[in-house]
């Protein structure tokens, strides 16, 4: 009897999850939404007047780039219940993300 009574303790003990990762993953998804959907709609013309690109290829690469984007937080969920947590995908798809518009920044100036 001793013993599930030190199982159910240990249980709520190491609880992950739940309202203390809203907060984080709403900010991070927010933030990211805003940030896709500002250089998503800017990305043809940028792909038309810097790279030369013909309006029908820059709509395909902008739709290929937003698919991807679209899809990124399925694979991420999978990866995140398969293998490391909700914290460490989290953080690494916030990371790759920022990176990826700092260097679209870059390639702008």
């Amino acid at each position: 009897m001793a013993f599930d009574h030190e199982n159910q303790l240990q249980a709520s003990v190491t609880k992950k999850g739940g309202w203390i990762t809203l907060p984080f993953l709403a900010g991070s998804v927010v933030g990211l939404g805003m940030a896709m959907s500002a250089t998503s709609s800017n990305l043809i013309v940028y792909l038309l007047h810097k790279y030369n690109v013909s309006a029908i290829d820059a709509a395909q690469i902008s739709n290929v780039v937003r698919g991807c984007m679209q899809l990124a937080p399925v694979a991420g969920a999978a990866v995140s219940d398969a293998y490391f947590g909700c914290y460490p995908v989290a953080v690494a798809g916030v990371a790759f993300s920022l990176l990826s518009f700092v260097l679209f920044t870059l390639t702008a100036t």
